[in-house]
């Protein structure tokens, strides 16, 4: 086994072994939307739409898709989320695609090009968009509207950045 499988079979025992079978209760605020009511280790899926394993739950632990994955906005994944094109609406972990986009992530994505609303973490890719960001942007374009992180690549555009749109870095020099 090369140590790629090893460290993907590593997350789905471990992520299975903490939450298989568990229920989330989680409620709906001004703030929050509700998320789905249970949980998995484990969901793949093809295409929005059209099949999803298991459909409507969490996930903690890995998230596949082939080529896609998508929720309709209720599901949380926290672990890994590895597709060709992502679209989830709140992850907490590591996505790596083609092209990601989503409402809210934590942690890290890499891809080609990371569209997102709100992004804590790392965005590594060609394009990298946000409206509201305390990470780090590094790509050729990087492009957002608030941030308290820095953008490192060719074209940095922040909308309250030192200056809107600079080359090779930018960042926030307001301490909101």
């Amino acid at each position: 086994m090369n140590k790629l499988s090893i460290f993907i079979a590593t997350v789905i025992l471990g992520a299975a072994s903490i939450s298989f079978g568990a229920e989330q209760q989680v409620s709906s605020t001004a703030s929050t939307p509700a998320v789905a009511s249970s949980s998995t280790p484990f969901r793949i899926g093809v295409w929005p739409g059209v099949w999803e394993w298991p459909s409507g739950m969490n996930v903690y632990g890995f998230s596949l898709g082939l080529p896609s994955t998508y929720d309709s906005g209720n599901e949380y994944v926290a672990g890994l989320d590895l597709a060709i094109l992502e679209s989830s609406s709140n992850v907490k972990g590591a996505q790596i695609a083609l092209m990601i986009t989503g409402k809210k992530s934590d942690g890290l994505q890499v891809s080609v090009a990371n569209i997102v609303s709100l992004f804590d973490g790392v965005q590594i890719g060609v394009y990298n968009d946000f409206k509201d960001s305390a990470g780090l942007q590094i790509g050729v374009i990087n492009k957002g509207t608030s941030s308290k992180g820095v953008q490192i690549g060719l074209i940095n555009m922040l909308d309250n950045g030192f200056f809107p749109t600079f080359p090779l870095f930018n960042f926030s020099p307001s301490k909101k």
